[in-house]
């Protein structure tokens, strides 16, 4: 799915409309608002690498898409990688 539709703007959006629709969607699908939500983690992380690729050219790849430099890995096991060797972003 193309970052701009995840995100909900169009093709002409400056970066405060991108950032300010990411914050909006973030903020409906964090994890702590929606525990033990498999759906919310997932449209979480899709949200989060929209934001990135349209704002810093980062082309990331949407939850459950393999990862590069990580074969075998997809982005939620990536995340549980993440939470074990690092702890939680809070």
């Amino acid at each position: 799915m193309e970052a701009r539709k995840i995100l909900g703007v169009d093709r002409n959006a400056k970066n405060d409309e991108i950032q300010k629709a990411y914050r909006k969607l973030a903020k409906k699908y964090h994890p702590d608002k929606n525990p033990n939500k498999e759906h919310s983690h997932h449209q979480f992380v899709n949200i989060g690498n929209a934001y990135k690729t349209l704002i810093k050219g980062v082309d990331l790849p949407l939850d459950g898409e393999a990862i590069p430099g990580f074969i075998g890995l997809d982005s939620k096991e990536y995340f549980e990688w993440w939470k074990e060797r690092w702890g939680t972003f809070c």
